[in-house]
């Protein structure tokens, strides 16, 4: 069999093409959650805890369901007498090549049920405990307010550091020291020789703190139930319909078959919105229970006090070198704060396996935790784990250069894992699949001008401020949920129609997924019809996450794509009145020796809808595909970062950010540059201005609203420089790693080590993120003292 062209049709793979979506989304026909609407529908709305820890002593709801419009108004009694269940969030990752977290002492790792709504306590500011459903959003507000708790406070703990004391409060009862996951990595005796023979070693820690993705569309649904059929459907845009289906119907109790799941366009995910919110089980048990449709639609503030959230991790980080810098062995020990519940453990496992970075340090020891808190669960937010990690061992070589005299990229240089070494294994056990790390610097270096950095600095100078540069590597894994399908039917009418469990938020994976179709199939991409969403279409699917999405999809075409053209060879022949070994398929025909003419897929499918196939090719151009891939796939990179500093008042200006990634094989490099500039934002948001933050002496949140959040706006950043490396993987079939993440990995170490070198000469040396106007004056000012 003559294999598929993968350059297809003009080389759609790879071209820069104009994405299919677009005008769509434009022009305001995009179906994203809050846009559905049905007729009768009622609305529901929330009431939330306002304090992080609270016992729950009654739960008063006669007067709000005695209020105008008002149809039902329910607590966490209801739920139990209807037996709903927790939500079942398996926060463990799926593949057998994650790094595998246990619990203290090896035990099972507790997870705290996620009840849709709590009868015994709450255990965090937002956290919902009653649910009203009106005829109207302000009807249903109004009785919110109607609806007085009675608690009793309780003590709380909000930071992990502290969780981890001798008599801190408790967030679960069954929990007493809040810790649930407390595993050991690496080959502590062979670090531990290495420790002891180095010439040096440099010490750190770091707080990697919570922020939050602040999407642009909150989370929404809209739920309905029809009596007639037994079947429920939900509208919400997610990470992936098909789990959402799961996790409901789990808790629904009911048949996976009786749920229609739609998620149709998604305003923003990076994470947030791939699990399953209360919310969501609430409004399909309200629908069948009132018999009506039942909408619910966050408001700002509450996705900012009950979205799941991103980061906040402890790190402590020990390098240990020799005399002339190679490096010989590292310590880390990684805290993560999980929040009230364990929603997700993927970013404590996936910066597990990540701690040694780019370099070659061959022993390592990584103690990883996680601990319950009073806080909102936390969850993968955009790279899920790898930014913390990254920041860590980035700084920590920075500081190692600064102590010991050395030049910074002289030493990584000296301790880039080689091309030669691939496929390389970390001291912690995870093997990178290919990359040129350091030919990637020097393409950094190269387009950032760092030669040129001199005379940039001198013009800043005479203006009074000081200009800094920081250079971050990074590697990064993507793994994600294993199990993907694609359904491919070429149709009578000329069109591809491609059915795939992934779910795009802004990726453009309508035009990316079909320029890989088209390239298989020698069809028009204009002629491709990627579905997704619908699980009453899209019955198996991983969703989008851990950058799987193309490189699971395109894996799945492949697959399909060979078996459509033997299907097509079979027709073929009876439609050229050959035998099917003489059939060949070639630039996007197939063809016999002595036929007259030959046929595309698109003429093959519409003339053979007209003959009478015999019964064994009666099913047409239709083929399904069903894949299981554990290979993960190490994208990787190099950001460069200057900024100005004002040392009067610490303000910073990114004027220069440089990214060079190694995406594997692009399918579209305008999208991929696309999500390399939105990568780099998040990343430098991070650094410089978000942070949600916790009241020391109350535990209230003080993040609330975007007046309180800080996330970087188009004039705070400067033109990104950037350039895609494709080192292809051989783990699948087309090379491709994976490109959602990577500016988002280094982005954080680049800026904080860029502000470090700016103020480096009046003697600063660390300083914590985010790097906010106050905190770099406090750290000028705090210099000597």
């Amino acid at each position: 069999m003559s294999e598929p062209n993968m350059r297809g049709e003009a080389g759609a793979i790879g071209r820069p093409l104009p994405r299919k979506e677009d005008l769509r989304l434009l022009t305001g026909a995009g179906r994203f959650s809050d846009d559905f609407n049905l007729p009768g529908q009622a609305y529901a709305a929330m009431v939330r805890s306002p304090y992080p820890h609270a016992r729950i002593l009654r739960v008063p709801l006669e007067q709000a369901r005695a209020m105008a419009g008002v149809l039902g108004v329910y607590g966490g009694s209801d739920c139990a007498a209807d037996r709903l269940g927790p939500i079942p969030h398996n926060p463990l990752p799926s593949t057998r090549e994650d790094m595998k977290l246990t619990g203290p002492g090896g035990g099972r790792i507790f997870e705290g049920p996620h009840w849709l709504l709590p009868t015994d306590k709450v255990r965090h500011v937002g956290e919902a405990v009653a649910m009203v459903v009106a005829e109207t959003r302000d009807e249903a507000l109004d009785a919110v307010e109607a609806v007085e708790v009675e608690y009793e406070e309780l003590p709380w703990v909000t930071h992990s550091e502290r969780a981890l004391q001798e008599g801190a409060p408790r967030a679960w009862d069954e929990v007493p020291g809040n810790v649930i996951v407390d595993t050991v990595f690496g080959d502590r005796e062979a670090t531990d020789r290495a420790f002891a023979e180095a010439g040096h070693v440099i010490k750190m820690k770091f707080h990697i703190e919570r922020c939050t993705a602040v999407a642009i569309e909150p989370r929404a649904a809209l739920a309905s139930y029809d009596a007639g059929t037994g079947r429920y459907t939900l509208c919400a845009g997610g990470g992936g319909a098909v789990r959402y289906k799961k996790d409901l119907a789990s808790l629904l109790g009911i048949d996976s078959r009786d749920l229609r799941v739609l998620s149709c366009d998604v305003g923003g995910n990076f994470g947030s919105k791939n699990r399953v919110y209360v919310e969501f089980g609430l409004a399909l048990w309200a629908s069948r229970k009132l018999g009506r449709p039942v909408k619910f639609t966050a408001s700002r503030s509450e996705a900012f006090l009950s979205d799941y959230q991103g980061r906040d991790l402890v790190t402590e980080v020990e390098l240990a070198l020799r005399s002339d810098g190679k490096f010989l062995a590292m310590r880390a020990s990684n805290l993560s704060n999980v929040g009230a519940r364990c929603v997700s453990l993927s970013p404590l496992s996936k910066g597990s396996g990540l701690i040694t970075g780019c370099y070659d340090i061959p022993a390592a020891t990584l103690r990883s935790r996680a601990v319950l808190t009073t806080t909102a669960p936390t969850n993968p937010y955009r790279s899920s784990g790898r930014p913390e990690v990254n920041f860590a061992i980035e700084r920590l070589i920075d500081t190692a250069a600064a102590q010991l005299g050395m030049d910074r990229i002289e030493l990584r240089r000296k301790n880039l894992v080689r091309p030669e070494a691939m496929p390389y294994r970390n001291a912690v056990g995870m093997t990178y699949d290919s990359g040129t790390y350091q030919a990637n610097m020097d393409l950094a270096m190269r387009i950032a001008d760092w030669n040129g950095f001199e005379g940039r600095r001198k013009n800043a100078a005479a203006r009074g401020k000081l200009l800094g540069r920081g250079l971050s590597n990074y590697v990064e894994s993507s793994i994600g949920s294993p199990k993907e399908r694609a359904e491919v039917t070429v149709t009578p009418a000329g069109r591809v129609r491609v059915v795939i469990g992934t779910q795009p938020s802004g990726q453009g994976h309508e035009t990316s997924f079909a320029q890989v179709v088209s390239s298989l199939l020698s069809v028009p991409v204009d002629a491709i019809d990627i579905i997704v969403g619908d699980t009453d279409v899209v019955s198996v699917g991983g969703g989008s996450h851990s950058g799987r999405s193309m490189r699971h999809a395109a894996t799945v075409f492949s697959m399909a794509a060979r078996e459509l053209i033997e299907k097509g060879k079979k027709i073929a022949a009876y439609m050229l009145e050959a035998s099917a070994v003489e059939i060949r398929f070639a630039d996007g025909r197939f063809s016999a020796p002595h036929a007259l003419r030959g046929y595309g897929f698109l003429e093959l499918a519409r003339d053979s809808a007209e003959a009478l196939l015999p019964k064994e090719l009666s099913g047409g151009l239709a083929v399904v595909a069903d894949n299981e891939m554990h290979d993960p796939v190490f994208p990787n990179g190099c950001a460069i970062c200057e900024c100005e500093v004002d040392p009067e008042t610490g303000a910073v200006d990114i004027t220069r950010f440089t990214a060079v990634d190694d995406v594997g094989r692009c399918i579209n490099p305008m999208i991929v540059h696309g999500q390399t500039h939105g990568g780099a934002a998040q990343g430098i948001g991070q650094a410089i201005s978000e942070i949600y933050h916790f009241d020391p002496a109350t535990g209230q949140p003080h993040t609330g609203s975007l007046m309180d959040y800080a996330i970087p706006r188009s004039d705070t950043l400067p033109s990104f420089s950037a350039e895609i490396v494709e080192v292809l993987s051989p783990t699948n079939p087309l090379g491709i790693k994976a490109a959602g993440e990577g500016a988002t990995t280094p982005a954080p170490a680049a800026v904080i080590n860029a502000i470090v070198d700016a103020l480096s000469e009046l003697g600063v040396r660390d300083l914590t993120m985010p790097a906010t106007p106050q905190n770099v004056w406090r750290a000028i000012q705090g210099v000597g003292k």
